[in-house]
């Protein structure tokens, strides 16, 4: 899996823990992600 491969996963849960009446905030999950891989980019 690549990182793009595990946003789509990370997107999957979030839409999920949603549907199921988790009180997050959508893309949260998605976002902080994808600040972490650019932040640990080479």
């Amino acid at each position: 899996m690549n990182d793009v491969s595990l946003l789509g996963a990370i997107a999957g849960v979030e839409m999920a823990m949603l549907d199921h009446g988790f009180d997050i905030k959508a893309g949260s999950g998605v976002g902080a992600a994808v600040e972490y891989y650019r932040s640990s980019a080479k």
